[in-house]
């Protein structure tokens, strides 16, 4: 009885010891994810502010003609 109690122990100690290596890989690709989220979030913020800048430059130095539909110029489907 006492050996089936030891070898019992000896099994959740040895399932704790593998979920505890499955967590510290899954913190590290957290961290990870974490990084690159944030370097994604400062690319598309930079990637709008020279959109933004491109719309304000052509909208002012060119001459729209009326026959041009807004959407050209302002496509929805882009902002998505």
């Amino acid at each position: 009885m006492l050996n089936r109690a030891v070898e019992i122990m000896n099994q959740i100690t040895s399932d704790d010891q593998r979920v505890l290596g499955q967590i510290v890989s899954l913190r590290k690709k957290a961290k990870m994810l974490r990084e690159q989220a944030k370097n994604v979030r400062d690319v598309v913020r930079a990637e709008q502010g020279r959109r933004e800048r491109l719309e304000a430059y052509f909208t002012h130095w060119r001459e729209i003609s009326p026959t041009w539909p807004k959407d050209w110029i302002y496509d929805e489907s882009e902002e998505e």
